[in-house]
């Protein structure tokens, strides 16, 4: 799991970057943009992925056609995933917009329960104090800015229902990761194409000869998607998305109050530190 865990921490940090460009043009126009670029090359490092695989190793790409009903559910999820979470970052704090999107763990750990996967005692206290820490951090007072919070909370509680779709898809029926990523971020891709045209009637990906930014934000994007897409084979939903929780958290508290020069310094600090010591004890 510790391969899991820096590259997280990579790729996080480069995601942050990417919400932290995006959140600073803070347009609809521009996350419109960055959200046809990010599916346009998710669904082409998946396609590359699995050609390389057909072409280079014994691997055999698969879809369970018995899935495709909860592939298209997910789909629909996904895309409305993606709307609010446009929302969420125009309109919320960097640190507010991941901390209470680790609401998703505990809910995320009782769907694993119930699915009937195993853990570890250690991950289910690494999880359960990053979640107190969550609680015992906003207890007291609103440390928290409450605008936008709405949006922050569908995208946290409708990511327990991707994920878990997600990786029932692969546990139960088999489904090769590329090609399940591949169909998501291709219908996503169309769906935000045909979106950004008819608010602008122009084609979105014009825009990548004209911003260099987007070349930073996709090496985020790319690196994010890439590690929760392929853990989800080797680790429980609840553990992936913990991990890649806390190091959102971390990330966007320190862009928060250095960036954005957001208020609370040292108990975001203080917090970031518990959330480490969560992860430390996952992985024990």
């Amino acid at each position: 799991m510790l391969i899991w865990v820096l590259l997280w921490l990579f790729g996080t940090f480069f995601e942050e970057v990417n919400n932290s460009i995006a959140k600073h043009k803070s347009t609809t126009y521009h996350f419109l943009q960055v959200w046809v670029i990010m599916s346009f090359f998710g669904m082409l490092t998946f396609l590359a992925s699995g050609i390389y695989k057909t072409l280079f190793t014994d691997i055999n790409l698969y879809l369970n056609s018995d899935s495709i009903p909860y592939l298209a559910l997910r789909i629909i999820l996904e895309i409305t995933q993606s709307y609010f979470t446009i929302l969420a970052i125009k309109h919320a704090d960097r640190s507010t917009f991941s901390i209470v999107r680790i609401l998703t763990i505990p809910l995320l750990l009782i769907s694993d329960m119930m699915m009937g996967y195993e853990f570890s005692m250690f991950s289910i206290i690494g999880i359960w104090v990053i979640l107190a820490s969550f609680l015992i951090f906003n207890a007291k007072d609103k440390t928290l800015n409450m605008k936008g919070i709405w949006f922050v909370l569908f995208t946290a509680i409708n990511a327990v229902f991707t994920l878990t779709l997600y990786k029932y898809s692969l546990s139960v029926y088999g489904n090769s990761v590329e090609v399940d990523q591949f169909l998501m971020f291709a219908a996503i891709f169309m769906f935000f194409v045909a979106y950004n045209y008819k608010i602008n009637k122009n084609c979105a990906i014009k825009m990548i000869k004209g911003d260099k930014m987007f070349l930073l934000q996709w090496i985020g994007i790319w690196l994010g998607t890439l590690a929760l897409g392929y853990s989800m084979v080797f680790i429980n939903a609840s553990e992936a998305i913990a991990v890649k929780r806390a190091w959102e958290m971390f990330w966007s508290i320190l862009a928060g109050v250095f960036y954005f020069k957001e208020k609370n310094l040292y108990k975001k600090l203080i917090f970031a530190g518990f959330l480490i010591g969560g992860l430390v004890i996952m992985l024990l």
